[in-house]
This record gives C-alpha cells, sequence and structure tokens, in this order.
C-alpha cells in the first residue's frame, strides 16, 4: 500500500490539531507526524497542567523540542522550571503578571534565562505588587539583556506608569525590538517615547482606531506617523430611519460589452423574456431598489411585484403614503407577502419632510390629491386599516421591536407604529387564511369580540403585544380558533383576559410558549400545558402555581426561567425547588435555563441559587435525561485562582458527574479541568 510523504500528512493534520490529541491515536504514522503540531503550542492554565506537562517532558525531552510557543497563565511553581529547561526552542513567551497567593512564580524565575524568545507578550490587568509578582517582573528585567534575539514585544498597559518604565528600560538599552504590539491609540505616544532607540519598523494598535480619534492624536513625530499601524473605523452611525433606497451604494465597475448594440434574447419570444427578466430582478431586489424600477418598462412591469413583496413602515407617513399608493392602484396589494412596523409613528418625526416621497415609483399626483380614501369613497383617517383592507395575500405581519421587548423585558416601542384594533380585525378577516406570522403592536380595546381569533387559521406565530379586554360569552365558537398555532409569545402584564380566551380553545398544534411578564397561568397550564414542548415562564409565576410546573407540563423538552423584569435586579430569591421538580419523572425534559440579572446578590443569596442548581444533581432521578442547564447571569472564570473561588464551578463538576453540561451566558461549556475532582 503506497504511503503519504510526513509532509504532506503534516498538511493534512495541522487544521485538526489545534485542539484534540485524539488524532495522535489513530495511527503510527500519525502519532509520529502530528506530535510535534500538537505541542507546538503549549498552553497552561493551571498548576496540575504545569505538573503533568514537566512530568512528560522530564521523560521525554524530544518532546519539549518541539515547543515553540508557550503561554503561562500563572506562576504553578517549581514545575514551570523543568518545561523551560526542557523546552530551550521558545519562540514565542506570554506571561502573567496576575498571579496571587499562594501561587509561586520560583521555577519561572529560575528557568527564564534558559530559553531565548523572540516575541515577549505580557499580561498585567490588575498590577499586583505581591511578592510573587514583584519577583518575576525582577526576573524579566533582568533577563531581557540576555533575550538577543528578542525582536517583538506586546505591551498590556493602558497607560504607562511604573511598571511599563520598569520594563521598558532595558529593552530600549538593549536596541533590539523592531515591533511593538499596543492596545489602542492612546499610548502610542508614550511607548514610542520610550523605545525609539530601538531599530522599530512598525507599532501595531490592535484596538480599531475611530475618525474622531485621529483627529485628536495628531503625531508631530513624523518617525511615529510611519511606524504606526491600526485597522481605520468609522464612528459614524448610520440612521435607523434612512430607507434601503437611501443607502449610498458601492460603486460598481462593469467592463463595457465588446458588442455595444447586442440586445439580450432577441431571438426569444416575449413571455419567455419577461420570466428571464422577472427572475433576475426577484433575487436582485431582495432589499428593494427604486432604481432598478427606472431602467425600462419592461423592468418598471416585471420588477414592481418584488418592490411590493416586502413593505417596511418607517413611519406613519410611509403608512400613509402606501395607503395611497393602493387606493390607486389596488391590483398592487395582492403583491404584499409581508408587512414590517420597523419605524416610528407621526410623533416620532417633527414633519413630514423626513419622509421622501419621491422614492415611491407611484406617488405620482399632486400633494394636494393624495387624500386616502376607503372603499366607500370618503377620506380614510386610519390608513393601515386601508392597507390592511386589501391585502389578502398577507403571509408576515411583523415588528423588530417585539424581539427588543421580549429579551430586554422592557417595553422599547417608543413611539412605535401602533395598529389600531379595527386594523387588526380587518387584517384577520382580509389575510387570515393565509397569515402565518404577527408580532405588532396592536392598541387596545375594551370587550372586543374574540371571534377574530376564527379567522386565523393558517397562524403558525403569535407575538401578543395588546392589553385588549375580551367579552368570555362565545366559548363554544372558540373551540376550533388558531388550529396551526404552534410559538405563542406573550409580552404584555395584562394579558389575563387573552389567557382566558385562549383556554376556551383546543390550540392541538401548540408546542412553544413564551411568557415575559408575570401573570396568572394557572388555568392556562392546566388545559394547554401538556402539550408544550418548550416553554419559558417567570419565577413569580412558578411561585404562583399550586404544583410543579413541570407537573403542568409533563412532555416538556427544554424549560426557561426568567425574572421577567429589567436585568439590574437585586437580591433575586430562587424559586422554591417544588416549584419546578415534579412528583414523577420528567422523562423527556433535556435543558434548562434561567436568564437572570447579572447581579443576583450578596454571598447569602447566591448560595442559595448554588444550592438550587444543585438540586438537579442530587434530584437527578426525577429529570432522567436532563443533559444542560445555562445560565445568563456569569461568565466561567479563566484563571486558576477565579476558578478556586468559584461556586458555579463546583455546581458545574457535580453536574458533571451526572452527565449534565452547565453553560454561562455565551453558551460556552464547563470542561472538567485536570487536577480537579469532581464532587
Amino acid at each position: 500500500m503506497p504511503h503519504l510523504p510526513d509532509e504532506t500528512i503534516s498538511e493534512i493534520l495541522s487544521p485538526a490539531l489545534k485542539s484534540s490529541s485524539a488524532y495522535l491515536l489513530v495511527c503510527k504514522s500519525w502519532l509520529r507526524v502530528a506530535t510535534p503540531l500538537l505541542y507546538n503550542v503549549v498552553v497552561l492554565r493551571s498548576k496540575a497542567q504545569a505538573k503533568a506537562l514537566a512530568r512528560t517532558v522530564a521523560k521525554n525531552s524530544d518532546l519539549g523540542l518541539f515547543i515553540k510557543k508557550l503561554r503561562v497563565e500563572g506562576g504553578y511553581g517549581s514545575p514551570m522550571y523543568t518545561i523551560l529547561k526542557c523546552a530551550p526552542n521558545v519562540s514565542d513567551l506570554c506571561l502573567t503578571f496576575d498571579i496571587f497567593a499562594p501561587d509561586s512564580t520560583d521555577g519561572l524565575c529560575g528557568g527564564l534565562h534558559l530559553i531565548n524568545p523572540t516575541r515577549l507578550i505580557l499580561r498585567d490587568e490588575h498590577l499586583l505588587k505581591n511578592k510573587m509578582v514583584l519577583s518575576l517582573v525582577d526576573t524579566v528585567v533582568k533577563t531581557i539583556p540576555k533575550w538577543d534575539q528578542l525582536s517583538v514585544f506586546h505591551c498590556p498597559y493602558f497607560r504607562t506608569d511604573t511598571r511599563f518604565n520598569t520594563i521598558a528600560r532595558p529593552l530600549a538599552q538593549a536596541k533590539r525590538l523592531h515591533t511593538v504590539v499596543i492596545h489602542s491609540i492612546h499610548t502610542a505616544k508614550e511607548v514610542y517615547d520610550a523605545l525609539k532607540e530601538c531599530p522599530l519598523r512598525k507599532i501595531h494598535i490592535q484596538k480599531p482606531v475611530l475618525d474622531r480619534q485621529l483627529a485628536i492624536y495628531r503625531f508631530e513625530d513624523q518617525r511615529l506617523t510611519a511606524l504606526v499601524q491600526y485597522t481605520k473605523k468609522s464612528d459614524k452611525v448610520p440612521c435607523s430611519r434612512v430607507a434601503p433606497d437611501d443607502w449610498i451604494p458601492q460603486k460598481v465597475y462593469v467592463t463595457p460589452s465588446l458588442n455595444p448594440h447586442f440586445t439580450p434574447m432577441t431571438a426569444t419570444s416575449k413571455e419567455v423574456q419577461d420570466v428571464i427578466w422577472s427572475r433576475i430582478l426577484y433575487f436582485a431586489m431582495t432589499a428593494p431598489k427604486l432604481h432598478l424600477l427606472l431602467v425600462s418598462k419592461t423592468f418598471h412591469k416585471l420588477g414592481l411585484p418584488h418592490y411590493y413583496t416586502r413593505v417596511d413602515l418607517y413611519s406613519s407617513f410611509t403608512a400613509s403614503n402606501l395607503a395611497f399608493v393602493l387606493s390607486h392602484r389596488p391590483s398592487l396589494a395582492a403583491y404584499i407577502r409581508i408587512i414590517s412596523a420597523s419605524g416610528y409613528s407621526t410623533a416620532g418625526y417633527s414633519s413630514d419632510s423626513e419622509y421622501d416621497s419621491d422614492t415611491d415609483p407611484l406617488a405620482t399626483l399632486n400633494d394636494s390629491n393624495r387624500a386616502v380614501r376607503g372603499s366607500d369613497g370618503k377620506p380614510c383617517a386610519d390608513p393601515i386599516l386601508a392597507v390592511l383592507s386589501q391585502t389578502n395575500r398577507l403571509r408576515e405581519l411583523i415588528s423588530p421591536f417585539a424581539d427588543n421587548e421580549a429579551r430586554n423585558h422592557v417595553s422599547l416601542d417608543y413611539g412605535e407604529i401602533s395598529f389600531s384594533w379595527s386594523a387588526f380585525v380587518a387584517m384577520a378577516e382580509c389575510s387570515g387564511s393565509v397569515l402565518r406570522e404577527c408580532s405588532v403592536q396592536v392598541d387596545a380595546q375594551v370587550d372586543a369580540s374574540p371571534a377574530v381569533f376564527n379567522h386565523l387559521v393558517e397562524l403558525r406565530k403569535l407575538k401578543w403585544r395588546c392589553d385588549t379586554t375580551f367579552a368570555c360569552n362565545q366559548a363554544n365558537t372558540l373551540v376550533d380558533a388558531l388550529p396551526n398555532l404552534e410559538d405563542l409569545y406573550v409580552l404584555r402584564r395584562e394579558c389575563k383576559s387573552f389567557l382566558t380566551v385562549l383556554s376556551m380553545m383546543r390550540l392541538t398544534s401548540l408546542r412553544r410558549v413564551f411568557f415575559f411578564r408575570d401573570f396568572d397561568g394557572e388555568n392556562f397550564l392546566q388545559v394547554h400545558g401538556s402539550r408544550l414542548s418548550e416553554l419559558e415562564i417567570t419565577i413569580n409565576t412558578v411561585q404562583a402555581l399550586s404544583t410543579g410546573v413541570l407537573e403542568h407540563c409533563s412532555d416538556l423538552i427544554s424549560l426557561t426561567l426568567s425574572n421577567g423584569r429589567h436585568f439590574t435586579t437585586i437580591n433575586e430569591q430562587p424559586p422554591d425547588k417544588n416549584t419546578i421538580f415534579p412528583r414523577e419523572p420528567a422523562a423527556l425534559l433535556t435543558e434548562v435555563r434561567f436568564f437572570l440579572p447579572h447581579y443576583l446578590g450578596g454571598k447569602d443569596v447566591l448560595s442559595k441559587w448554588e444550592q438550587l442548581f444543585m438540586t438537579f444533581s442530587q434530584q437527578s432521578h426525577l429529570v432522567p435525561n436532563l443533559r444542560s442547564i445555562q445560565s445568563t447571569h456569569f461568565v466561567w472564570p479563566t484563571s486558576e485562582h477565579d476558578i478556586s473561588k468559584s461556586g458555579w464551578v463546583r455546581v458545574a463538576e457535580s453536574l458533571l458527574a451526572r452527565n449534565v453540561c452547565m453553560m454561562d451566558e455565551t453558551g460556552k461549556k464547563w470542561r472538567a479541568r485536570l487536577g480537579r475532582r469532581t464532587r
């Protein structure tokens, strides 16, 4: 059997070996070729890892020769001397001065002179001045003159201070640096002044530099100006009210045609040409672009349906303009599939001058004739009502503000376009047979008829943002309402009447429900809880239930508990475990999430929360298939010092013993560290 050259295998394995050593066990060839790749970059995050590496390189000195980049995130005691002694080929060295007791730097201090790096990267966030740190700083200062290959220095300091001057002095005296990496432009001049005796070629700024910073930091020294390298970032914020047609397009260079008189598809029929051009315009007009409609009459005719497929209401003026257009061209209403209330009401504007009516190709009549009229010919005071009364093929009536209101646990409409109840009813009657999603804000109505929901036979997703109260005396007529509703989001506190109406329905397709405010949900969960696979509910609502939430929702796969308020709540008490755990095992539950404020409270409150999370390990027989728990109020510690103090690490390791992973707010799973025993 032919064999691949070692160099080829090395190229194949290089990407795969960034985080795993399992590939070394495939065969002897892979072991031989991949071992240098595995040891090429070494990151030490704990003393246990340092001890393990020291034992390994002490037994096999050849492995130490493969280490080229070494990152040490602590002191880690005497094992570091063994590692440095066995790794003379280190070219990139990363050290941290964020070292806490009882960590020791003796091994580092004793072994730094045994290597000769070309790149030195320092980390010094806390500017500690304990005995271990001062000893390491002193050793680095004394060793820098001996590192005759050192040419690149990563400076960690945001401002020049005593420690920076202490380290910069031997670097300047050695006169070997050609590259300095700094965090921001603020320290560029000070770093240059301290190291200008070196043969510098560039000073690289990691953080992008804003336009206004360039105006402030104008370097008088021409050499410094030539050395500084950075990524430029514009500080101009685009206006959210600007329509896509107002964006400035990028300049496109088109190669001139070899035959300027060529006309495409002259040999094909008009019908075939229309089909092809219509398909081209379909893709070209994913975002509405008015200029495409102005190319020719053919483009105008074929592109107009695509132009009106999605309508964005940036203000109440755009709603009026759309109603005006539809009153003169009713046939266009059939093209509208999506209406997005992505803008603001009239209150958000000082005048209608902020809306440019010229951007609409059909708005050609004089302003004096632009009155919107209903089907009876009379002036219409509600342009949105006039629009929704004609759009009989509307599939989505949406608003991006809905997600903001949900995830921020606070209403963020601030003048968002609000639909009248009459407009909502008109929409249901006109397009209820095809509408699949609705999330717009609707004005409240008193004693409204719930029969409107009988029209929404195809609705799949409903984000309820309305405080309407219903006349609940039509229970028999609502049984089959909303037959295809799968996802329900309730974003308002005053939803009791709405939930009462929903409890009268069978809702056979309902699978996912999200409550973002406290409410009385006992009756709703009793009726519909058994068919839910995913539920988000507030902690206060769960606390008010007579039995555990998993008793009502026995088939849940995913459960999310939130605090239902803004993320600055202090001393947020955890729910009682009996309001969560069922009496009988919840066999289908696989994930639990907690949306919590970043600051829960003092040590006593944190201890109670840790006990609640520990219950998922202690009561694992009640959630036998649970595989993940996530909380949004913290991120995993990375240093050995912080890990040792974190109660959440203890919880995570206890859960790992039950085959349950715990995730922080970023979704990162905790992985057991070498040398730590799970409890």
